[in-house]
């Protein structure tokens, strides 16, 4: 018995000692993790060495949301013509982080890119902002390719009943709906486009209100997204069993997407909210 407890607590040790060497080893290299919330919204975000993440999403006595998947930042630029691939770093010394506002700073030597991560809590109650800046620090003309907002990709019971809940625009004579609230099963696939005026020609489907929201009906556990942006945009949600992936940001459709940047230019996403229902 005594032989048997000893091994058990150097297994305990050992373990003990693993996990410890793996987060000084973690914060050795740089990685951080940070939270910001609101009375309503409690958002965990993580800086990796390549990219950002948005770890968690949590509301007073809610179910928390859990995201598997990190930013997904562009991966290439097209200089004179040539695509040159970017390689994103973490600038630990160049991020902040303050009680409202963290914003975590990507840099690409060559070409000389700078990419900020930034989320921000305008009032103590309410959802939670986010925006994707990227500067051309180099000295000659880059054409990046489409950005998006905010893409995540939540964990969710593969048999847990979602709902789905968006709202058309008025744009000529009201539809029949107006107000859809549809379930979420797996498989499910939508995209919601939004611009400055809305097509109603060729049975293309009505333009939406840039905001969705999302609610796990056996629980009253949810989250509502929207862009602050009066351009062309998209929302897109799709479930697969366990994941819904969902995405926020400019519309990609018609493409090719790309955006010119001088020197000394930047790109700034539309900005996204994300909060909880309660």
């Amino acid at each position: 018995m005594i032989f048997s407890l000893a091994i058990t607590w150097r297994s305990a040790l050992s373990c003990m000692i693993g996990v410890l060497c793996l987060l000084l080893s973690l914060a050795a290299l740089g990685q951080i993790t940070a939270q910001l919330k609101t009375s309503n919204t409690e958002l965990v975000v993580e800086a990796g060495l390549t990219t950002p993440r948005l770890v968690s999403l949590l509301g007073p006595g809610q179910i928390k949301w859990e995201n598997r998947g990190s930013e997904t930042l562009i991966s290439s630029v097209n200089i004179s013509d040539k695509d040159v691939p970017v390689l994103w770093k973490f600038n630990r010394d160049a991020s902040q982080i303050d009680e409202r506002r963290v914003a975590f700073v990507y840099d690409c030597a060559s070409p000389h890119l700078r990419l900020t991560w930034e989320w921000k809590s305008r009032e103590s109650f309410g959802p939670i902002e986010h925006e994707i800046t990227i500067e051309n620090l180099d000295d000659q003309e880059i054409w990046i390719p489409m950005q998006d907002s905010l893409v995540v990709n939540w964990q969710v019971d593969p048999h847990s009943a979602l709902e789905h809940l968006f709202v058309e625009k008025g744009a000529d004579t009201p539809s029949l709906v107006g107000t859809h609230l549809v379930p979420i099963k797996d498989g499910y696939q939508w995209t919601g486009t939004s611009s400055t005026y809305g097509d109603l020609s060729n049975d293309q489907p009505r333009e939406i209100i840039p905001w969705s929201l999302i609610e796990r009906t056996n629980s009253s556990s949810g989250w509502y997204a929207g862009i602050e942006f009066s351009g062309r945009t998209r929302v897109s949600i799709s479930r697969s069993r366990d994941s819904l992936q969902v995405a926020l940001g400019l519309n990609p459709d018609p493409g090719p997407f790309r955006t010119r940047l001088e020197p000394g230019q930047s790109f700034e996403s539309p900005v996204v909210f994300l909060g909880r229902i309660s």
